[in-house]
């Protein structure tokens, strides 16, 4: 059990490692700064994909009509 936990951790740890490089430069002064501006980062980009989303939605519905 401990081994999988510890496995998933790793890989975890190495999905937001890319996921934050993806996202642009590494800001801040400390690692938890930069984790921090990441997260923050990745709100704004699930907001811009959810609202584009809503946007396509609305499309395929008058579309429908």
């Amino acid at each position: 059990f401990f081994l999988k936990l510890t496995i998933y951790r790793t890989m975890m740890k190495n999905l937001w490692r890319l996921w934050a490089q993806a996202l642009g430069e590494k800001s801040g002064e400390s690692d938890s700064e930069a984790d921090a501006i990441a997260r923050f980062r990745t709100l704004l980009i699930l907001q811009g994909v959810i609202t584009n989303i809503l946007i396509s939605i609305n499309i395929l519905i008058s579309w429908l009509k």
